[in-house]
């Protein structure tokens, strides 16, 4: 038997509207929540020496001694960020190496007028 139109039309609407669920869900940052929900704190001193080493060194390893609840604030047009991810891609650029890129996360709501740390 043959389906009818309005069956495929159905399937379609359906197929859009998980498309624009799935698109909200990614653009409300929702991979962070639990992060957020657990406290997030500012970046202390032990934070920036393992920055620092990590970068001097040009090893994405030591960025792993920075918990995910440090937070770097932002600033003008600069969107608040996970220290952690500032120091992958920051080594992944001075090395011109992605894979430390797949490690960085973003943090909270995609925003359209600030730059944001983001794979």
């Amino acid at each position: 038997m043959k389906p009818f139109r309005g069956e495929r039309a159905g399937k379609w609407r359906i197929a859009a509207i998980v498309l624009l669920l799935a698109a909200l869900v990614f653009l409300s940052g929702i991979s962070s929540w639990p992060d957020q929900l657990r406290g997030m704190r500012p970046v202390n001193q032990q934070d920036e020496i393992y920055r620092y080493v990590a970068q001097e060194l040009a090893e994405p390893g030591l960025c792993e001694l920075i918990p995910w609840a440090a937070e770097s604030p932002g600033g003008f047009f600069i969107a608040a960020s996970y220290e952690r991810s500032e120091c992958y891609a920051f080594i992944a650029g001075r090395t011109k190496n992605p894979w430390p890129c797949w490690k960085v996360r973003r943090l909270g709501v995609f925003r359209l007028l600030s730059h944001q740390t983001s794979m």
